[in-house]
């Protein structure tokens, strides 16, 4: 589930992973992939300033995020997004 950038993106709702938690988006996105396997679609997990969720959502196996949290914390998620080979959108 990497980050490719002619994928489809499906956006959660404003800090969705704080209301019905990564692991759902996670299965969400496995069923996609799973039902839809020509379909080229990926989530955007809104994590709102959470970085602890967005961090997790991208260990787990998300391609992209979005988050909205000072400029300190947002460079190390997009760090390790980086390295993961994952997205992160920025939110104000």
């Amino acid at each position: 589930m990497g980050a490719d950038p002619e994928a489809d993106e499906l956006w959660s709702p404003p800090d969705a992973a704080s209301i019905h938690g990564v692991l759902w988006f996670v299965a969400l996105q496995q069923a996609l992939d799973r039902d839809f396997p020509g379909r080229n679609a990926r989530i955007v997990l809104d994590c709102g300033a959470r970085a602890d969720l967005a961090i997790e959502a991208l260990r787990a196996g998300l391609a992209a995020v979005a988050i909205a949290a000072p400029e300190r914390i947002t460079g190390k998620v997009t760090d390790i997004a980086a390295q993961l080979g994952r997205r992160v959108y920025l939110r104000p």
